[in-house]
């Protein structure tokens, strides 16, 4: 029970759709969480078959540009469930690259200004955890050269430095702010 893990904090990630606003709702109403997570990921490039298998080659895969409506719709979507429940909201952060076959999906680095506009838009949506980094992950990170590990940072890791340096820094007054309702 939530009594017996007080020093814990409990919460469940959900991908973007996931779960309909009933079950996301009832979720909330009967676990308690300690927060409300999500993931989406909102940079990526035309899929193609037989590509180069690089999700960076722009020639095989050319980047789908424009605003990423989808993603900040679920932003809005999880913001008004945290604001309905009293609950604060976290998001995970684009750092990962990967090429998904099975759903013709192609995540690609995302470039600087978009890794500051993934965490400033979170930020503006009133999310408190952005969440970035996931050590050894099975994707392919965007943060570090092959062969990988903390041993090789190339210069998105400077820049997503920067992005958590910032978001620090804004977060010692966002933190104390309450959500304006729409």
């Amino acid at each position: 029970t939530k009594q017996q893990l007080h020093n814990t904090l409990l919460y469940a990630n959900h991908y973007a759709g996931q779960v309909s606003d009933t079950t996301l709702g009832n979720f909330i109403a009967q676990a308690h969480p300690d927060l409300i997570c999500f993931d989406q990921y909102p940079f990526q490039s035309v899929y193609k078959a037989g590509g180069s298998g690089d999700p960076n080659d722009r020639t095989s895969y050319p980047a789908i540009g424009g605003v990423p409506n989808s993603w900040m719709s679920q932003l809005w979507r999880y913001r008004q469930f945290g604001i309905g429940y009293n609950v604060p909201v976290a998001t995970y952060m684009q750092v990962f690259h990967s090429i998904e076959d099975y759903s013709s999906t192609v995540y690609r680095d995302p470039s600087e200004s978009e890794m500051h506009m993934n965490a400033s838009v979170a930020l503006a949506f009133n999310v408190k955890p952005l969440i970035g980094f996931q050590y050894n992950a099975s994707s392919s990170m965007s943060l570090f050269t092959k062969p990988g590990g903390d041993s090789h940072p190339n210069a998105l890791y400077a820049v997503e430095q920067d992005v958590n340096k910032r978001a620090t820094n804004l977060g010692k007054a966002l933190v104390q702010l309450k959500p304006v309702a729409d």
